[in-house]
């Protein structure tokens, strides 16, 4: 799919030579540009399709989120805010919306307003693994660890990869997650409900988190190799 970006940039530069004001078209430029890893220029082009159709939830929300790409700065991620929050009064059960600026809040260190835009994302879509996760890590980065665990309980439970004998959850339980937030590392939900969250919802992004490399699986020895001693 990323091959195909370039590809469609072209294309759309091709209509917009014809239509400059064509929103849709800007829009999705402002997509590709950004997949293409061209942050300020995908935003110049949200710009243009803003200016062009002011009160497009959509548009506003992937403004808002290609500002908050670029380098987690402050500054940015205030704009980033303003552009969800516009977006919101444009339509105010804008799923996207919520959980972007939540992620923003977060990143800025406002757990407690990004804990409030988890739980509305919640209330809009209570199967949003990913939004119970990231809840999760908000609560037990303010030392609310039994909220916490009941919020990676949510994750779990919200992905069908949770359900009672299901060998992929049994398998998630192992995964090595090692995490910087306090209470993480005292929770098996912890270990299973970040896993699963993120195959669960993959348009998403989590709280950000390390994981502890794998260990390489054996080799068997070589035919003739003697054993070793017991």
């Amino acid at each position: 799919a990323a091959r195909q970006h370039p590809h469609a940039l072209e294309l759309l530069d091709r209509l917009l030579r014809v239509c400059p004001a064509d929103a849709p078209a800007l829009g999705h430029r402002g997509a590709a540009l950004a997949a293409l890893g061209q942050t300020d220029a995908a935003i110049a082009s949200y710009d243009r399709a803003i200016a062009v159709r002011p009160d497009d939830a959509e548009l506003l929300c992937n403004r808002g989120v290609a500002l908050a790409r670029v380098a987690r700065r402050i500054e940015r991620l205030e704009a980033a805010i303003a552009s969800f929050d516009r977006a919101l009064a444009c339509g105010a059960g804008h799923l996207g919306a919520h959980f972007n600026r939540s992620v923003a809040l977060a990143d800025l260190g406002r757990l407690d307003e990004a804990i409030d835009g988890y739980e509305r994302v919640i209330a809009l879509r209570p199967d949003f693994a990913t939004a119970h996760y990231n809840r999760g890590v908000a609560l037990a980065a303010l030392g609310r660890v039994q909220e916490a665990v009941a919020s990676y309980d949510g994750a779990i439970a919200a992905t069908p990869l949770a359900a009672p004998g299901s060998r992929r959850r049994a398998s998630s339980r192992g995964l090595p997650i090692r995490a910087a937030g306090a209470g993480h590392g005292r929770s098996g939900r912890y270990l299973r409900a970040r896993p699963v969250a993120r195959r669960h919802d993959r348009r998403t992004r989590p709280l950000r988190c390390r994981a502890v490399p794998r260990r390489p699986p054996r080799r068997p020895p070589p035919p003739g190799a003697a054993s070793p001693a017991a």
